[in-house]
């Protein structure tokens, strides 16, 4: 009993990336990646253009990947720049 449980459980745990991997799609890389794989998914599914479904959600997926790129871009341009006025505050203190 416990060998017939164990072979369902490795064969599972082989058959589960394979199925992944026939689907197409490379496995999830982030959480952005994840996040933006629902929104596609979501968005296709209520979509009622008559496109190709693998089209479209690529291209969902490439404009919502490219939106949190911006805008993960911004928040380290805002960090960077308070970080550099910091520096700056405390050297104009050690000269004084």
């Amino acid at each position: 009993m416990t060998r017939i449980i164990k072979t369902v459980l490795w064969g599972a745990l082989i058959l589960a990336p394979s199925v992944t991997y026939a689907q197409g799609q490379p496995p999830i890389q982030s959480a952005q990646d994840a996040t933006c794989r629902q929104e596609a998914t979501r968005r296709v599914m209520s979509d009622a253009r008559g496109l190709d479904p693998y089209a479209l959600g690529r291209q969902i997926w490439t404009q919502c990947m490219s939106r949190m790129s911006r805008a993960e871009r911004a928040h380290r341009q805002v960090r960077r720049a308070k970080h550099v006025r910091r520096i700056h505050r405390q050297a104009r203190r050690r000269t004084r």
